[in-house]
């Protein structure tokens, strides 16, 4: 799912407001970033095992604090929610236009059938 060189954006900036104790650099909601590091550790507050990344844009101290997977999504999952809300008003309009092409289409057919057998 994930691999060093990926663009993600960040889709959740809320930190505590401790963390500028370790990094003032921190990743911002709609902002796209690259992975240059996937790493595992505990997490700073639960002490949980998690993922987390080191991003080529954003360096922290020594690189020993990595920021949360969760707070990503791939650029192309990005992307795709927003081509998805515009694709359906698309549809709607293509298949509006579509439909009345086809409906002219009939139409001369039947009205050029029409005229063959009136011959």
């Amino acid at each position: 799912m994930w691999f060093i060189g990926q663009r993600v954006v960040c889709v959740n900036d809320r930190f505590p407001t401790h963390i500028l104790e370790w990094t003032a650099s921190l990743p911002r909601k709609g902002q796209v970033y690259t992975i240059r590091s996937i790493v595992s550790g505990p997490n700073l507050y639960s002490r949980k095992l998690t993922v987390g990344f080191h991003l080529n844009e954003l360096r922290t101290i020594q690189d020993r604090l990595g920021f949360l997977a969760r707070r990503f999504v791939p650029i192309f999952e990005h992307i795709d929610r927003a081509r998805k809300t515009n694709l359906l008003e698309l549809v709607r309009q293509v298949g509006d236009a579509a439909m009345k092409s086809v409906a002219e289409e009939i139409k001369r057919e039947r009205s050029g059938n029409g005229d063959r057998a009136k011959c």
